[in-house]
Formats: C-alpha cells, structure tokens, sequence
C-alpha cells in the first residue's frame, strides 16, 4: 500500500523516521526484524498508525512503538493455525464469509458457540491473533468487517474479557483495520454490557458500531453475499461442497 501525494504523506515520513532513529540509538532487541523491515520499507503499513490517530504524529508514534512491543513479545508474525488449539477452529466461532457493500472482507463471530472459561484466554488470544495475521497475508489492504452474531445469545455466552482483547487489537494493534462491527440481533438482557463495550473504543471508534437485525443488515451486506441464517441467499450447506 502506497501512501498517495496527500496530508498523511510528510507526517507518515516522520513517524517512520523518528521508529528507524529510535532503534538505532536504543537497540533492536525489543522488536521482530520482519516488523523493523516493514516499517522500514513500507510507507503504507506507517500511514495506518498516523491516520488512526488522526494526524497526530506524536500518538502515532508512541502508537507504532507499543505494537511493535507487542507483536514481538506475542509472537505475532509466527502464528498461524498450527499454534492454535484446533477446539476452536472446529467450532466454528469465526470465519470469513464474504464482502460488504464496501468490499471489505466480512469475518462472522458467533457469540452463542462461546461460553466464558471453555478455553484459556491464552489459546482465545492466539485464535484472535491468528485470524487477524492470516487476513493481513492474504488481504494487506483490505479492511475487515466484523459481524458479532448475537442471535440466541445470553449471559452464559458473554465474555468481556475476550470481547475486550478483540477491539483492543483493532484499537491498539491493527489500525485502520476495522471498517465496521455490526452487533446482530443484540438480546435486550446485553444492551448494557455492550455500553461498557463502546467505551473502550473511544468516540471515534465507537462510531463504527453498528446494531442491525435481519430487517437492516443488507444496508451494509447485500444479500447475495449474505448467509440465509441472516436473510441473505448463501446457503452454508451448498459452501461446503
């Protein structure tokens, strides 16, 4: 991804330069090489970090420092579903199903397939991680529109803990990852939990939550490429053969 002639273009030169100044004066043993190497050698990657903090350089950069922290203390960049446990891929919690009217990649997670304390929230953590990196491979500059299905869901079923760690990617981690989260089909006895959810994103974040149901969810995924589970024409069953 390029960073096109435009008002993110200088303050994206600056936060990359001030990172590759950084680790020479303090060391590299903090970061992942690949990481150093991409921030070096892409522009695109920096610019993200630069226009999810708005312009703001100096956010931008404390921003890109921490991730790069992160990534190499997660162990971020070798993770793929060999490192994860196969439980949770077999239950199907999330998967990429299609686009949305932006051409943005729609990955469904299915609260009512999670009870809290099924798994370690080390092993959730890594299958987030995973999901994330793998999309990332495959799709560099293409955004990600998370659908939490909410349908046939309860307390049982509600784990802020993993809910936080989630946004805390996109937040934290991943900028301008996410273009959207649509909330499915919300039950009423979780309409609070989901208030303290939307404080963790901050204002301009929690923008991009959205609450839909069956009635409105084609106002972002057209039913061609929606599942007949949300009134859309794709029928699970015909994907498998």
């Amino acid at each position: 991804m390029a960073v096109s002639n435009d008002r993110w273009t200088e303050p994206t030169k600056r936060v990359q330069q001030k990172f590759l100044s950084l680790i020479e004066t303090d060391g590299k043993e903090e970061y992942d090489t690949r990481d150093i190497e991409r921030v070096r050698n892409n522009a695109g990657y920096v610019c993200k970090f630069v226009r999810q903090q708005g312009g703001d350089e100096s956010k931008a950069f404390n921003m890109l420092v921490d991730a790069m922290k992160w990534r190499k203390s997660f162990g971020a960049n070798d993770l793929d579903q060999n490192h994860v446990n196969q439980s949770i891929l077999d239950m199907g919690l999330s998967y990429p199903r299609g686009v949305d009217r932006n051409g943005n990649v729609v990955v469904i997670l299915n609260i009512r397939l999670h009870r809290k304390d099924n798994f370690p929230a080390s092993d959730l953590q890594k299958f987030v991680v995973c999901c994330l990196e793998t999309h990332l491979r495959f799709f560099p500059d293409k955004q990600v529109t998370m659908l939490f299905d909410m349908s046939e869901t309860g307390i049982s079923n509600l784990d802020l803990d993993f809910i936080r760690f989630f946004i805390s990617c996109f937040r934290l981690y991943y900028p301008c990852l996410l273009a959207v989260l649509l909330v499915y089909e919300l039950p009423w006895i979780l309409q609070a939990a989901w208030k303290i959810v939307k404080s963790w994103l901050g204002d301009r974040a929690a923008k991009k939550i959205k609450f839909v149901s069956k009635s409105t969810i084609t106002e972002y995924i057209d039913c061609e490429e929606l599942l007949e589970r949300y009134g859309g024409q794709v029928n699970i069953f015909m994907l498998c053969h």
